[in-house]
């Protein structure tokens, strides 16, 4: 099914908080349609502890898969002031703060609106006045808010799953107790046999790019590299998916015309990731922000191909330098260059780096270890449903979405 999450409908408390009576009134009525074994989230919305306390009501079990930074951070990347890793502790005054400066402010105005008491935010709601600034007025009411919310989901979870080892110990950090918590990574959909490596590089290197064409994905810091270095034989394919008005593609566009080495493709299918991939020497991954995959990471090497990528997050975790790829200082546009133009030049870094690629596991891995946590957190519910053992059918799994 898929119901829509109206914004108007609610207030800023609601939709920061618990979320309001109109999305769970349409949740009940799904969950009393099909009287599911388990709720498993996927997101952690301001609407997403209404939905998990309507299955609560009902004696239904509830799973939550930790996929993006989104669910715990105030801006989405985990990145304190965009600069360093975040401990992933969620503290209101904090996080409201770094969200703030995140969103534009410089760290002095940041400090001042993010340091209001969250009585000052409630008392500005009553005014009835409305706009971005008042927003950023009540911020730190309403991150307080969004803080309580997720910390309530994780007491009254029944299990979460962590996807990398850095959202492990984030979950650990804010008080998820290790017994209802398990370390899943994610899997490709489909297993591709890697080509034979190459005997010697050839040259130009190519280097693909595949993602969002946003700041936190790092595409401009990939191409300063390239265009630092205009004599290094290398060539960047960019098969890019526009976001928002479009505005950095075409900032990219004007930049990259210089540059004959770089081109822009169209985006790619899912289904086409890996066959696309092959024909590569690298994928960059630039990222500026803590990946619990990427997903593209492990397509790569499915396809047998090593990974250039940020020294961050999951990336880090699924890339061994020197071995299967090679990690760089991720917002150090020096870096990136010096990493590209030693490519160039050793002609037998490719091929040992393709030989240490090894394929990643498939979604037929991760579906089994999810049937294992279904299993047990039904043994483990104080209300077990009757019936057979639970039988986990990978293509007949139904999803539940919110729109926004």
């Amino acid at each position: 099914y898929r119901f829509v999450e109206h914004p108007e409908a609610y207030t800023l408390r609601e939709m920061y908080g618990e979320g309001g009576n109109l999305i769970g009134a349409t949740f009940s009525d799904i969950l009393d349609r099909e009287h599911p074994d388990i709720v498993h989230l996927h997101t952690l919305t301001g609407t997403s502890l209404r939905l998990m306390r309507e299955a609560k009501l009902r004696g239904i079990p509830t799973v939550f898969t930790y996929h993006t930074a989104t669910a715990s951070c105030q801006f989405g990347t985990m990145m304190h002031f965009a600069k360093r890793q975040c401990d992933g502790w969620m503290d209101p005054h904090r996080c409201s703060i770094c969200a703030l400066h995140g969103r534009g402010l410089n760290k002095p105005t940041a400090w001042a609106i993010g340091s209001l008491p969250s009585r000052f935010g409630y008392w500005m709601a009553k005014t009835g006045l409305r706009g971005r600034v008042v927003t950023a007025l009540r911020f730190s009411e309403l991150v307080g808010l969004r803080v309580n919310s997720v910390r309530a989901a994780f007491s009254e979870l029944d299990h979460v799953v962590a996807v990398c080892k850095w959202v492990r110990q984030v979950l650990l950090r804010n008080g998820i107790a290790s017994e209802k918590l398990t370390f899943c990574r994610h899997g490709v959909s489909v297993a591709v046999p890697p080509p034979e490596p190459l005997a010697k590089s050839s040259l130009p290197l190519r280097i693909a790019f595949l993602g969002r064409l946003t700041p936190t994905k790092g595409i401009d810091v990939l191409i300063n590299a390239i265009r630092s270095v205009p004599d290094a034989p290398v060539s960047l394919d960019i098969f890019g998916i526009e976001q928002e008005d479009g505005r950095l593609r075409l900032a990219l566009d004007v930049i990259s015309n210089e540059d004959p080495r770089i081109s822009f493709r169209p985006p790619v299918p899912a289904s086409a990731v890996t066959s696309t991939l092959s024909a590569y020497d690298l994928l960059a991954v630039p990222s500026q922000l803590l990946e619990t995959g990427p997903l593209v990471v492990l397509e790569s090497f499915a396809a047998g191909v090593p990974v250039i990528g940020s020294r961050l997050g999951g990336i880090a975790e699924l890339v061994t330098h020197g071995v299967n790829g090679i990690l760089v200082e991720a917002a150090s546009v020096s870096a990136w260059a010096s990493a590209i133009q030693q490519l160039c030049l050793d002609k037998e870094l490719i091929p040992r780096l393709r030989s240490g690629v090894r394929p990643p596991r498939t979604m037929r891995e991760v579906a089994s270890e999810m049937a294992k946590v279904y299993e047990r957190v039904l043994a483990a519910s104080k209300s077990p449903k009757d019936g057979p053992p639970l039988t986990i059918h990978a293509r007949e799994l139904i999803t539940y979405r919110v729109a926004r």
